[in-house]
């Protein structure tokens, strides 16, 4: 990430929900992110809240099979985040099981009591890990022109 920003290079990211997808992605992408968004793409469900933990789990552990070289980033299903310790718990897990480089929140001002509480329980700080608090109305424009100073401002990849 370091040398995209200081290259100025445009930041590549793209959704996968298995292997398949993730193998033909990586090869173009900075960021695949595991998305909530696999409950109405892939599963046709009216809405991503269907998304259970255990589902966004399933698939990015296929997707991290796939991946040779980019940042994979895991949303956190809603509801498993609406807590400090429910935050914690499943933010570990997510990281734990799937081997992710990221989590991603979904989420305003009102998140960064939460945020801040995983930093400082050491889901950010001292590990490869990173959580990411995105505005919920965020366009997927705005999302990868803001994504540098998102990773920077929850201490992301070495740079400030």
């Amino acid at each position: 990430m370091k040398k995209i920003l200081f290259k100025r290079k445009p930041i590549v990211c793209l959704t996968a929900y298995n292997k398949f997808t993730a193998q033909i992605a990586d090869e173009f992408c900075d960021l695949i992110l595991v998305g909530d968004s696999l409950g109405m793409a892939y599963y046709g469900f009216s809405t991503t809240r269907a998304v259970k933990l255990d589902d966004i789990i399933r698939h990015a552990k296929s997707v991290k099979l796939g991946i040779k070289k980019s940042i994979m980033v895991v949303d956190m299903p809603f509801g498993t985040y609406n807590t400090k310790k429910s935050a914690l718990k499943n933010a570990k897990k997510i990281i734990q099981v799937t081997k992710c480089d990221a989590v991603k929140l979904e989420g305003g001002k009102e998140k960064s009591e939460i945020i801040k509480y995983l930093i400082k329980n050491k889901i950010s700080r001292g590990q490869a890990h990173r959580i990411f608090c995105l505005e919920r109305a965020a366009l997927a424009a705005a999302l990868l022109r803001n994504i540098a100073l998102l990773l920077s401002f929850v201490s992301g990849f070495g740079f400030r």
